[in-house]
C-alpha cells in the first residue's frame, strides 16, 4: 500500500516523487522505476483540501 501523510506541512504547490526499489525484484525494464505528482494544499472555507495539478510518470521531477 502506497499513502502519504500530510502533516504539518505548509499551503502551496508540492512536488511527492516515488521510486521503486532497484533491487526489490527483477524487471525487465529500469527506465520506469519512477513517478511523480504535482499537488496544491490549501484550504476551502477553513476545510483543508489537495488538488492534483499533474501526475507524471517515468520521472521523479513533474
Amino acid at each position: 500500500m502506497n499513502g502519504l501523510a500530510i502533516l504539518f506541512t505548509l499551503a502551496g504547490t508540492h512536488v511527492g516523487a516515488h521510486r521503486a526499489l532497484p533491487v526489490a525484484i527483477h524487471r525487465l525494464r529500469y527506465d520506469n522505476d519512477a513517478a511523480s505528482a504535482r499537488i496544491r494544499l490549501g484550504r476551502d472555507g477553513g476545510v483543508p483540501s489537495v488538488s492534483v495539478l499533474r501526475s507524471c510518470t517515468a520521472t521523479p521531477t513533474c
